[in-house]
């Protein structure tokens, strides 16, 4: 990071304004899922609250979490806030200088604002598929560094196999995969073929410094998709003005990321007979794709669709569905979701009782 753009990002934490909301009372997961879903909406407000309790609670969770969740829901939407929120998360000493807190709300309320694209997430889903791995003529794990630097740079195949070059190049043991094998290999070849292919330096020196602070590759992909999706349009959603909420808490942070969540979804499947059929990780599939995923603007083109579709049936068929019974799982999922809405409610007042008894010590 530049003393520049080190300079500019100290004006604009400063100049941030927190109007001082009240902690949520939940645990970290609920606090992390509030956070990121409501982020992806554009609910400031309730998001800044979030990410509030969720620093409070564990402010190097936080920023872990913060590395992923930009490029997963913001990536090539926004770039410019992309590299903002990356370069303040690998700077502790920006956030000492200009308080913690105050650079975690000035992220999470940029974010909020910024157009969304989930691009990173669909090309993580879609390059473990057996489709991007067809391209690869030789067993993965004795591809040679050479070609894997010729793949990632070549714009002749597709970006799902250019992407997983990119990750071979890299190593599946840095950034592991329950589906592909053992490969090893280096950030720094990864980081010089990003080198080639990306000519945003400013979005290079926000990511590769990073890239060694998660386990996914989704920052390794960014410069990569940066470089590839050229054009797109702003589709703004319509997202219901209500939502439904209990002790301050949305039902859509209930998800199979929670304890609470999980519940909610056993009892679902108990409450609703054609939902027995299905395994509660098929299910919260299906709620993610129903709720999860909403946000509030989003970039798009016809080749950022196809890329969402195909993610969305790669991971329906890794979760054991075929494309029937997917669709014929999503519309038990919108019958019967009045249902699942009760139980969260009654789960979530549950949830606060039982932590208010404790003391309201939400760990």
């Amino acid at each position: 990071m530049t003393q520049n753009n080190l300079s500019n990002l100290e004006h604009s934490i400063s100049a941030y304004k927190d109007n001082g909301l009240p902690l949520l009372q939940c645990d970290k997961w609920l606090g992390s899922s509030t956070w990121q879903k409501s982020m992806r909406r554009g609910q400031i407000d309730l998001a800044v609250q979030a990410a509030t309790t969720f620093w409070s609670i564990d402010r190097t969770a936080f920023w872990r979490r913060c590395l992923l969740v930009v490029v997963e829901d913001i990536g090539v939407g926004d770039i410019d806030t992309v590299i903002q929120v990356l370069n303040i998360c690998a700077s502790a000493q920006l956030r000492r200088k200009v308080g913690d807190l105050k650079s975690a709300l000035y992220v999470t309320e940029i974010m909020c604002k910024a157009v969304k694209c989930r691009l990173a997430d669909h090309l993580y889903i879609s390059t473990q598929s057996p489709h991007a791995q067809s391209a690869f003529k030789l067993p993965i794990e004795k591809m040679p560094d050479t070609l894997l630097s010729v793949m990632a740079n070549d714009k002749a195949i597709t970006l799902h196999q250019r992407a997983l070059a990119l990750w071979l190049l890299a190593g599946t043991n840095k950034f592991p995969s329950d589906v592909l094998p053992q490969r090893i290999g280096t950030i720094e070849n990864a980081a010089h073929v990003l080198r080639a292919i990306c000519k945003n330096a400013n979005l290079l020196d926000a990511c590769i410094p990073v890239l060694t602070r998660t386990p996914y590759p989704l920052t390794l992909f960014m410069p990569l998709m940066a470089s590839a999706i050229s054009n797109g349009v702003i589709k703004a959603n319509q997202l219901a003005s209500e939502f439904s909420i209990t002790g301050g808490l949305p039902h859509y942070a209930a998800d199979t990321f929670t304890r609470v969540g999980k519940a909610c979804i056993r009892g679902w499947q108990k409450a609703v007979p054609d939902l027995k059929r299905f395994s509660t990780a098929q299910i919260g599939l299906g709620v993610f794709y129903t709720e999860g995923a909403i946000v509030d603007k989003e970039l798009t083109n016809n080749e950022l669709v196809d890329y969402k579709q195909s993610a969305e049936f790669y991971d329906v068929e890794a979760a054991g569905l075929c494309i029937p019974e997917y669709l014929g799982l999503r519309e038990i999922i919108n019958q019967s979701w009045p249902i699942l809405e009760e139980i969260r409610q009654k789960r979530l007042t549950g949830y606060l009782r039982e932590q208010s008894e404790w003391g309201g010590q939400f760990i």
